[in-house]
Protein backbone atom coordinates (compact mmCIF):
# COMPACT_ATOMS: atom_id res chain seq x y z
CA UNK A 1 0.00 0.00 0.00
CA UNK A 2 2.81 2.46 0.84
CA UNK A 3 4.52 1.78 -2.48
CA UNK A 4 1.32 2.42 -4.40
CA UNK A 5 0.73 5.70 -2.60
CA UNK A 6 4.31 6.80 -3.15
CA UNK A 7 4.02 6.09 -6.84
CA UNK A 8 0.75 7.94 -7.04
CA UNK A 9 2.02 10.97 -5.15
CA UNK A 10 3.65 12.67 -8.16
CA UNK A 11 0.29 12.62 -9.87
CA UNK A 12 -1.11 14.75 -7.11
CA UNK A 13 1.64 17.29 -7.62
CA UNK A 14 1.10 17.35 -11.39
CA UNK A 15 -2.53 18.21 -10.85
CA UNK A 16 -1.54 21.30 -8.87
CA UNK A 17 -3.08 19.93 -5.68
CA UNK A 18 -4.09 22.53 -3.20
CA UNK A 19 -2.12 22.96 -0.01
CA UNK A 20 -4.88 21.50 2.19
CA UNK A 21 -5.24 18.40 0.08
CA UNK A 22 -1.49 17.97 0.02
CA UNK A 23 -1.40 18.13 3.85
CA UNK A 24 -4.09 15.42 4.13
CA UNK A 25 -2.10 13.09 1.90
CA UNK A 26 1.09 13.64 3.93
CA UNK A 27 -0.78 12.91 7.18
CA UNK A 28 -2.28 9.70 5.83
CA UNK A 29 1.10 8.52 4.56
CA UNK A 30 2.69 9.22 7.94
CA UNK A 31 -0.01 7.28 9.79
CA UNK A 32 0.32 4.30 7.51
CA UNK A 33 4.07 4.29 7.88
CA UNK A 34 3.71 4.37 11.67
CA UNK A 35 1.29 1.47 11.73
CA UNK A 36 3.54 -0.67 9.53
CA UNK A 37 6.54 0.12 11.69
CA UNK A 38 4.65 -0.95 14.85
CA UNK A 39 3.55 -4.20 13.24
CA UNK A 40 7.06 -4.90 12.03
CA UNK A 41 8.48 -4.28 15.49
CA UNK A 42 5.92 -6.55 17.09
CA UNK A 43 4.78 -3.82 19.47
CA UNK A 44 1.13 -3.76 18.44
CA UNK A 45 -0.50 -7.03 19.49
CA UNK A 46 -4.23 -7.78 19.78
CA UNK A 47 -5.62 -7.37 23.29
CA UNK A 48 -5.87 -10.53 25.39
CA UNK A 49 -9.53 -9.80 25.91
CA UNK A 50 -10.10 -10.24 22.19
CA UNK A 51 -7.86 -13.29 22.02
CA UNK A 52 -9.88 -15.22 24.65
CA UNK A 53 -13.14 -16.94 23.67
CA UNK A 54 -16.25 -15.27 24.97
CA UNK A 55 -18.01 -16.92 27.92
CA UNK A 56 -21.01 -17.98 25.84
CA UNK A 57 -18.96 -19.36 22.95
CA UNK A 58 -19.27 -23.05 22.18
CA UNK A 59 -16.91 -25.48 20.55
CA UNK A 60 -18.25 -27.44 17.67
CA UNK A 61 -20.41 -28.94 16.56
CA UNK A 62 -18.16 -31.96 16.20
CA UNK A 63 -18.70 -35.70 15.98
CA UNK A 64 -16.09 -36.60 18.58
CA UNK A 65 -13.50 -35.12 20.92
CA UNK A 66 -10.27 -36.97 21.65
CA UNK A 67 -8.59 -36.41 25.03
CA UNK A 68 -5.02 -37.59 25.36
CA UNK A 69 -3.42 -38.76 28.60
CA UNK A 70 -0.81 -41.05 30.07
CA UNK A 71 -3.17 -44.04 29.93
CA UNK A 72 -4.06 -43.49 26.30
CA UNK A 73 -6.65 -41.54 24.38
CA UNK A 74 -10.30 -41.22 25.34
CA UNK A 75 -12.80 -40.43 22.62
CA UNK A 76 -15.91 -38.58 23.79
CA UNK A 77 -19.03 -38.86 21.66
CA UNK A 78 -22.71 -37.98 21.90
CA UNK A 79 -24.79 -41.16 22.05
CA UNK A 80 -28.57 -40.60 22.31
CA UNK A 81 -28.11 -37.45 24.39
CA UNK A 82 -25.50 -39.12 26.60
CA UNK A 83 -21.76 -38.55 26.67
CA UNK A 84 -20.06 -41.86 25.88
CA UNK A 85 -16.39 -42.75 26.17
CA UNK A 86 -16.61 -46.25 24.71
CA UNK A 87 -18.90 -48.72 22.97
CA UNK A 88 -20.15 -50.44 26.13
CA UNK A 89 -23.41 -49.32 27.82
CA UNK A 90 -21.32 -49.01 30.98
CA UNK A 91 -19.11 -46.40 29.29
CA UNK A 92 -21.67 -43.62 29.34
CA UNK A 93 -22.36 -40.65 31.57
CA UNK A 94 -25.77 -40.88 33.25
CA UNK A 95 -27.62 -38.24 35.23
CA UNK A 96 -28.73 -39.24 38.75
CA UNK A 97 -31.21 -38.06 41.37
CA UNK A 98 -32.51 -39.15 44.79
CA UNK A 99 -36.00 -39.61 46.22
CA UNK A 100 -37.24 -40.22 49.77
CA UNK A 101 -39.64 -43.10 49.08
CA UNK A 102 -41.05 -43.07 52.61
CA UNK A 103 -42.33 -39.52 52.24
CA UNK A 104 -44.27 -40.61 49.14
CA UNK A 105 -45.42 -44.08 50.24
CA UNK A 106 -46.88 -42.87 53.55
CA UNK A 107 -49.49 -40.51 52.06
CA UNK A 108 -50.26 -43.07 49.36
CA UNK A 109 -50.90 -45.74 51.99
CA UNK A 110 -53.04 -43.25 53.93
CA UNK A 111 -55.45 -42.92 50.99
CA UNK A 112 -59.05 -43.29 52.18
CA UNK A 113 -59.81 -46.24 49.90
CA UNK A 114 -56.87 -48.24 51.25
CA UNK A 115 -57.64 -47.25 54.83
CA UNK A 116 -61.22 -48.47 54.34
CA UNK A 117 -59.96 -51.84 53.07
CA UNK A 118 -57.74 -52.25 56.13
CA UNK A 119 -60.56 -51.23 58.47
CA UNK A 120 -63.03 -53.61 56.87
CA UNK A 121 -60.65 -56.54 57.26
CA UNK A 122 -59.72 -55.43 60.76
CA UNK A 123 -63.36 -55.24 61.85
CA UNK A 124 -64.05 -58.70 60.41
CA UNK A 125 -61.06 -60.27 62.14
CA UNK A 126 -61.76 -58.48 65.40
CA UNK A 127 -65.34 -59.77 65.46
CA UNK A 128 -64.20 -63.33 64.74
CA UNK A 129 -61.50 -63.10 67.39
CA UNK A 130 -64.09 -61.92 69.93
CA UNK A 131 -66.34 -64.85 69.03
CA UNK A 132 -63.56 -67.35 69.72
CA UNK A 133 -62.64 -65.67 72.99
CA UNK A 134 -66.25 -65.61 74.13
CA UNK A 135 -66.61 -69.36 73.46
CA UNK A 136 -63.40 -70.13 75.33
CA UNK A 137 -64.42 -67.95 78.28
CA UNK A 138 -67.83 -69.61 78.35
CA UNK A 139 -66.25 -73.06 78.50
CA UNK A 140 -63.80 -71.96 81.17
CA UNK A 141 -66.66 -70.61 83.29
CA UNK A 142 -68.66 -73.80 82.84
CA UNK A 143 -65.71 -75.98 83.83
CA UNK A 144 -65.05 -73.88 86.92
CA UNK A 145 -68.05 -75.43 88.74
CA UNK A 146 -67.50 -78.99 87.55
CA UNK A 147 -65.75 -81.81 89.30
CA UNK A 148 -62.55 -82.64 87.48
CA UNK A 149 -63.34 -86.37 87.43
CA UNK A 150 -66.85 -85.87 86.06
CA UNK A 151 -67.75 -86.82 82.45
CA UNK A 152 -69.03 -83.27 81.84
CA UNK A 153 -65.66 -81.81 82.83
CA UNK A 154 -63.77 -84.17 80.53
CA UNK A 155 -66.18 -83.41 77.69
CA UNK A 156 -65.81 -79.64 78.22
CA UNK A 157 -62.06 -79.97 78.41
CA UNK A 158 -61.94 -81.86 75.11
CA UNK A 159 -64.18 -79.28 73.46
CA UNK A 160 -61.96 -76.55 74.90
CA UNK A 161 -58.78 -78.12 73.48
CA UNK A 162 -60.40 -78.49 70.08
CA UNK A 163 -61.69 -74.93 70.15
CA UNK A 164 -58.32 -73.56 71.26
CA UNK A 165 -56.53 -75.42 68.46
CA UNK A 166 -59.08 -74.10 65.96
CA UNK A 167 -58.59 -70.58 67.35
CA UNK A 168 -54.82 -70.80 67.01
CA UNK A 169 -55.07 -71.99 63.39
CA UNK A 170 -57.53 -69.24 62.62
CA UNK A 171 -55.11 -66.74 64.19
CA UNK A 172 -52.39 -67.82 61.74
CA UNK A 173 -54.71 -67.42 58.78
CA UNK A 174 -55.90 -64.02 60.10
CA UNK A 175 -52.32 -62.79 60.36
CA UNK A 176 -51.65 -64.00 56.81
CA UNK A 177 -54.71 -62.14 55.52
CA UNK A 178 -53.45 -58.96 57.16
CA UNK A 179 -49.99 -59.46 55.69
CA UNK A 180 -51.36 -60.26 52.23
CA UNK A 181 -53.48 -57.11 52.22
CA UNK A 182 -50.54 -54.99 53.38
CA UNK A 183 -48.26 -56.42 50.67
CA UNK A 184 -50.93 -55.90 48.03
CA UNK A 185 -51.49 -52.28 49.05
CA UNK A 186 -47.79 -51.48 49.34
CA UNK A 187 -47.09 -52.97 45.93
CA UNK A 188 -49.89 -50.88 44.45
CA UNK A 189 -48.53 -47.71 46.09
CA UNK A 190 -44.99 -48.52 45.03
CA UNK A 191 -46.09 -48.81 41.40
CA UNK A 192 -47.79 -45.42 41.70
CA UNK A 193 -44.55 -44.03 43.15
CA UNK A 194 -42.58 -45.45 40.20
CA UNK A 195 -44.98 -43.84 37.75
CA UNK A 196 -44.58 -40.48 39.48
CA UNK A 197 -40.79 -40.79 39.49
CA UNK A 198 -40.83 -41.74 35.79
CA UNK A 199 -42.79 -38.61 34.89
CA UNK A 200 -40.46 -36.31 36.84
CA UNK A 201 -37.35 -38.06 35.52
CA UNK A 202 -38.60 -37.73 31.95
CA UNK A 203 -39.23 -34.01 32.41
CA UNK A 204 -35.83 -33.38 33.99
CA UNK A 205 -33.79 -35.75 31.83
CA UNK A 206 -32.79 -38.02 34.73
CA UNK A 207 -31.54 -41.54 34.03
CA UNK A 208 -31.09 -43.09 37.49
CA UNK A 209 -33.04 -42.36 40.69
CA UNK A 210 -31.77 -43.74 44.00
CA UNK A 211 -33.94 -44.37 47.05
CA UNK A 212 -32.61 -42.52 50.08
CA UNK A 213 -33.32 -40.68 53.32
CA UNK A 214 -31.88 -37.22 53.89
CA UNK A 215 -28.55 -37.83 55.70
CA UNK A 216 -29.24 -35.13 58.32
CA UNK A 217 -32.78 -36.29 59.10
CA UNK A 218 -33.41 -37.15 62.77
CA UNK A 219 -33.84 -40.81 63.71
CA UNK A 220 -37.30 -42.08 64.70
CA UNK A 221 -36.04 -45.40 66.04
CA UNK A 222 -36.64 -46.30 69.69
CA UNK A 223 -33.87 -48.89 70.00
CA UNK A 224 -30.46 -49.74 68.66
CA UNK A 225 -31.67 -52.18 66.01
CA UNK A 226 -34.08 -49.60 64.65
CA UNK A 227 -31.37 -46.93 64.58
CA UNK A 228 -29.05 -49.29 62.69
CA UNK A 229 -31.82 -49.96 60.16
CA UNK A 230 -32.26 -46.22 59.62
CA UNK A 231 -28.53 -45.87 59.00
CA UNK A 232 -28.61 -48.69 56.46
CA UNK A 233 -31.53 -47.06 54.65
CA UNK A 234 -29.55 -43.84 54.21
CA UNK A 235 -27.82 -44.92 51.04
CA UNK A 236 -26.23 -41.47 50.58
CA UNK A 237 -24.20 -39.99 53.42
CA UNK A 238 -23.79 -36.78 51.43
CA UNK A 239 -26.11 -35.53 48.70
CA UNK A 240 -26.52 -32.09 47.07
CA UNK A 241 -30.02 -30.86 47.85
CA UNK A 242 -30.49 -30.00 44.17
CA UNK A 243 -30.46 -33.73 43.35
CA UNK A 244 -33.36 -34.49 45.71
CA UNK A 245 -36.54 -34.73 43.59
CA UNK A 246 -38.85 -35.80 46.44
CA UNK A 247 -40.80 -32.53 46.41
CA UNK A 248 -41.12 -32.66 42.62
CA UNK A 249 -42.60 -36.15 42.78
CA UNK A 250 -45.01 -35.19 45.58
CA UNK A 251 -46.24 -32.21 43.58
CA UNK A 252 -46.51 -34.28 40.39
CA UNK A 253 -48.67 -36.84 42.23
CA UNK A 254 -50.74 -34.13 43.99
CA UNK A 255 -49.67 -35.42 47.42
CA UNK A 256 -49.17 -33.26 50.54
CA UNK A 257 -45.65 -31.87 50.67
CA UNK A 258 -45.50 -31.88 54.47
CA UNK A 259 -44.18 -35.11 55.96
CA UNK A 260 -46.81 -37.51 57.32
CA UNK A 261 -46.59 -40.79 59.21
CA UNK A 262 -48.15 -44.00 57.97
CA UNK A 263 -51.62 -44.76 59.37
CA UNK A 264 -52.53 -48.22 60.67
Amino acid sequence: MLVALARAFPLFRKNNMKTFERAMVYTTLAALVGVNVMFAAGRWMPSAAYARPMADEQMGPTNALTLSGDGGDVVLKADKKHVSFGDSPFQKVYSVAFVDTGRILNPLMNAQSLADERKQLGDELTAKDKDYRDQLNELASAMHGMAQDSPDFNDARDRGKKLLSEYQEWGKSAAKRRDDLEVQQMQKCYKELLNGVDVVAEKKGIDIVYRFIQPDKDFKALDGDGALTEIRLRTAVKCPKELDITMDVLEEMSLPTEEVDAQP
